[in-house]
């Protein structure tokens, strides 16, 4: 049980890092669009992605409380950090991130948008924050699943 939870949670955050990994990837592209263009893709394209993943954070803590409350001593250092981790993700997303995308996909948001160069570093920029965090929150994962397979090293 321990194992299919554990692999449970590492497949999520494998799905919700990849997303933080493709902003990465598309990072420089996004820096180089012009205003119009960057818009467009903002309003087209990434509506909807937030929603999506934020209902796959929810089962994966689940799972790391679980795992927290099954195995004691260190592995419940490890699996703490890893949810605080997490939360730091969480607080990128809906203190940096969401407050962008509420501009920009308001109801009549239309172009030109006033600081729109803002909104993008904004926006570029945070998640190349969360990619760091998810490859933070994978090593810690790895971290904590060693432990609670009994491999110290």
């Amino acid at each position: 049980m321990t194992t299919t939870i554990y692999c449970l949670v590492i497949l999520l955050l494998g799905l919700t890092g990849g997303s933080a990994f493709a902003h990465f990837l598309e990072f420089p592209n996004k820096m180089a669009l012009d205003g119009p263009e960057w818009f467009l893709v903002q309003t087209q394209i990434y509506d909807g992605w937030g929603k999506t993943l934020s209902l796959l954070l929810w089962p994966m803590l689940g799972g790391l409380l679980f795992l927290s409350i099954r195995h004691a001593n260190a592995r419940v250092f490890w699996i703490a950090v890893l949810v605080l981790v997490l939360i730091a993700e969480v607080g990128i997303w809906g203190f940096v991130i969401r407050p962008v995308n509420a501009v920009v996909n308001a109801p009549g948001a239309i172009w030109p948008l006033d600081g729109w160069e803002n909104y993008r570093a904004t926006w570029e920029w945070a998640h190349i924050a969360r990619t760091v965090i998810y490859a933070a929150a994978i090593l810690l994962a790895a971290r904590a699943g060693a432990m609670i397979n009994g491999r110290t090293h």
